[in-house]
């Protein structure tokens, strides 16, 4: 059985993904730039 998700195996397009979300949701003005940052990091530290 795979699991998907989960700490640790988070892979290149997952990251791209995420990101891409998160610019988006950035760019539309639901969160801000704190969040952003905060989310970001987070994305980028796995």
């Amino acid at each position: 059985m795979h699991s998907h998700g989960g700490e640790g195996n988070f892979s290149a397009d997952d990251m791209k993904n995420a990101l891409g979300i998160l610019n988006e949701r950035y760019a539309r003005g639901e969160i801000g730039k704190e969040e952003y940052l905060s989310i970001k990091n987070e994305i980028l530290s796995k």
